[in-house]
């Protein structure tokens, strides 16, 4: 009797039911032998299909939007090389257009910008904050304005050393250890210590140092009427004060590239000019990026 085309695939399935394992056996293997025939068939499917695979793609993100944020996620972190590598090319190709959109997208998102970035430094400093609350671990110095994210055994790691990309590598990485709160003065202080334990032992080296530090003490007493000492806040230890140009360093009548030790010698030659102060490296900072020091709020 001759199978009708219904009875024969029903047979067809009854038999792949029952030899699956092996079935799915042998097409597993024979995808491993030919990969790359696989991969060439598919491309010239898609090539002489585009417009109906591209409609079919549409349709199936729509549909399963959890399965594509799935794959899209799986495929950002298997192809950073790539990604990064077109990524280059395309900025390399299209810089005008790239800077135009940057421009375009800072303007519009510029309070954004700085409040998105305001909660995050204020979630990472408040995590290793001592306390509950932002405060330096050495001083306890609690404006925000003032603190600051410092590598407790030093810089070790590409981590962004500073800014918002410091934060940001803290947030993504959950919080490692190594780190701690600081105010900018105390910042200074322990950079300083650790580099004075590097610094030559030699005669003649230590006393051109206590020359120059002589120096230094004597234009920060000038300056501050007797004790050394920030004219803002009152900071009083010299190895965090600073000479502030109160008009700006645009203004200054020295060679632009002075600074320290140089700026000292100038300033005692030229009769120590009205046109300086002394300010701690909080304060001098802050003046520096904002209107005002938020010591005389």
């Amino acid at each position: 009797m001759v199978q009708t085309h219904e009875e024969r695939k029903a047979q067809q399935r009854e038999y792949y039911q029952k030899n699956k394992e092996r079935y799915r056996k042998n097409e597993k293997l024979w995808r491993e032998k030919n990969r790359e025939k696989i991969k060439e068939y598919a491309r010239n499917r898609r090539a002489s299909n585009l417009e109906e695979f591209r409609k079919y793609q549409r349709d199936w993100h729509r549909k399963n939007p959890e399965k594509s944020k799935a794959a899209g996620k799986r495929y950002y972190h298997s192809h950073k090389e790539k990604r990064k590598n077109y990524y280059t090319k395309w900025v390399g190709k299209n810089r005008e257009y790239y800077l135009e959109q940057n421009r375009k997208y800072n303007k519009k998102h510029s309070k954004d910008k700085q409040k998105w970035n305001y909660e995050k430094r204020l979630v990472v400093i408040t995590h290793y904050s001592k306390k509950s609350y932002p405060e330096c671990s050495i001083c306890h110095e609690k404006n925000m304005n003032f603190l600051q994210i410092d590598h407790i055994n030093g810089v070790m790691r590409d981590d962004g050393r500073g800014g918002s990309k410091l934060v940001n590598y803290l947030i993504k990485n959950e919080f490692p250890k190594g780190y701690q709160i600081l105010c900018g003065n105390c910042n200074w202080l322990k950079e300083f210590q650790e580099k004075e334990k590097e610094l030559s032992t030699k005669r003649e080296n230590v006393m051109a140092r206590e020359k120059w530090q002589n120096n230094k003490k004597e234009v920060f007493e000038h300056y501050s009427k007797g004790n050394a000492k920030c004219v803002c806040c009152g900071f009083d230890n010299i190895v965090a004060l600073t000479i502030d140009h109160i008009e700006g360093r645009k203004n200054a009548k020295h060679r632009k590239t002075d600074s320290g030790r140089l700026l000292y010698y100038w300033i005692k030659r030229n009769d120590y000019p009205k046109d300086f102060q002394v300010l701690c490296v909080m304060c001098n900072t802050a003046k520096g990026s904002k209107p005002k020091c938020p010591h005389q709020k």
